[in-house]
């Protein structure tokens, strides 16, 4: 059993997480759901945002600090990511796990940076979440690479995988392909655990057992796990468990309480702000959605009034918030999606529920200049967040859904 501690750099300063990490654990079945293995992940993924960008060295990102401590070999880390591409790191251990020597390859998917939102929100009309199918291919080419590189084996070979809200996305394409393929691993040696993952797929057995051994988690308060609707056809694969809120769970209070100050041990004093109302503004906003847009058809193409003219969820959502966070701030097109964004507020319907929600509940990019000044929304999205309730909870806190979506 390894137990460190591993520093943060974050936006607030230097930070810290306690891991707690037995290799024992890839002894099961990853069809059996572990809550241990999960937190590790939660961990992973949020130390692991701290990339290498630019001649930055390897050396330097959360993840080699994470897996130099577990003994690990290769450590890769990769952050200047395109818009097609997805960032990662990846390494590699041999060792003895019961009776049989096993290569254990970690991989993370990470995120989303500048133009990558641009294609979060391009669904497309085939079987795959189009931007995301787009993020898998890249990501798999990468990884097929370092299993060679590392000499892994099937039956010998064991894979860990997890990603964060756009690399969830591909952390589910990732593992149902290659446990589809049979050629990597053995599908009860890939273990996948994906965190804030929006719905990717729409093929009708994502949710059959044999892909069971894929476990997705979200935040109930969290826009983005949830904006691809299940109406569009779109799921997740495998099993997807809820993180405790309080609309769904009795000691709330309790647990908010052990993970603020989880949280704030990670961010080097950050405070954590839920919803005031739980999921309900979420649930306001994905109502006026439905209610709206029936299919990725009319995703694209059923136009609204706005400011004289018509146009579509999608170029609204393209032209105001992927504007605004996937180009530099204060360039023209960064201003012009706030713009977009305030006109939002005085349309009608559907768009001004979408500019109110993001405008309320984050005061996007300085919109309200100042007067809203805790960050609902990333917050509720924060991998630093999901981590934290990872670890202040127990399995039994996390609720089950019947149907992935």
């Amino acid at each position: 059993m390894y137990n460190f501690e591993v520093l943060t750099n974050t936006f607030n300063g230097p930070g810290r997480t306690r891991v707690n990490f037995d290799f024992d654990v890839l002894s099961q079945p990853s069809s059996l759901y572990s809550h241990h293995l999960a937190r590790f992940c939660s961990q992973f993924c949020a130390v692991g945002y701290e990339l290498p960008r630019g001649k930055t060295p390897v050396e330097k990102c959360g993840g080699f600090r994470l897996f130099q401590k577990l003994d690990c070999e290769d450590i890769r880390a990769f952050g200047d990511a395109g818009r097609d591409e997805e960032c990662y790191v990846f390494a590699n251990r041999r060792l003895k796990i019961g009776e049989k020597e096993y290569t254990v390859v970690f991989a993370a998917f990470l995120g989303s940076q500048g133009g990558q939102w641009y294609e979060n929100f391009d669904v497309g009309f085939d079987a795959n979440h189009k931007g995301f199918q787009a993020a898998k291919e890249y990501c798999r080419e990468k990884l097929t690479e370092y299993l060679k590189e590392t000499g892994a084996k099937k039956g010998e070979t064991k894979l860990v995988l997890t990603g964060h809200s756009r690399g969830g996305a591909v952390t589910n394409l990732i593992a149902a392909e290659i446990a589809d393929e049979g050629i990597a691993a053995e599908r009860e040696d890939i273990f996948a655990y994906a965190f804030a993952s929006p719905a990717m797929t729409q093929n009708p057995d994502a949710a059959d057992e044999k892909y069971s051994f894929i476990f997705n988690i979200i935040n109930p308060e969290d826009f983005v796990p949830r904006c691809v609707q299940p109406e569009w056809g779109f799921r997740r694969y495998g099993v997807t468990f809820r993180l405790p809120d309080s609309d769904n769970c009795e000691n709330y209070g309790e647990i908010l309480d052990k993970m603020k100050a989880c949280f704030s041990d990670y961010t080097a004093g950050r405070e954590f702000y839920p919803f005031k109302k739980g999921e309900k503004a979420v649930n306001r906003l994905l109502s006026a959605m439905r209610k709206n847009i029936d299919s990725v058809d009319d995703y694209y193409n059923k136009l609204f009034p706005f400011e004289g003219e018509k146009m579509s969820l999608f170029y609204f959502f393209t032209c105001s918030l992927c504007r605004i966070v996937g180009e530099p701030e204060g360039t023209p097109l960064n201003k012009s999606g706030v713009q977009n964004l305030m006109k939002g507020l005085t349309a009608n319907g559907l768009f001004r529920q979408v500019a109110l929600f993001f405008v309320g509940y984050e005061g996007l990019h300085g919109v309200t200049k100042g007067k809203i000044s805790n960050a609902y929304f990333s917050l509720a999205h924060d991998m630093s967040a999901y981590s934290a309730y990872m670890l202040v909870t127990e399995q039994e806190d996390l609720i089950s859904e019947e149907i992935t979506m």
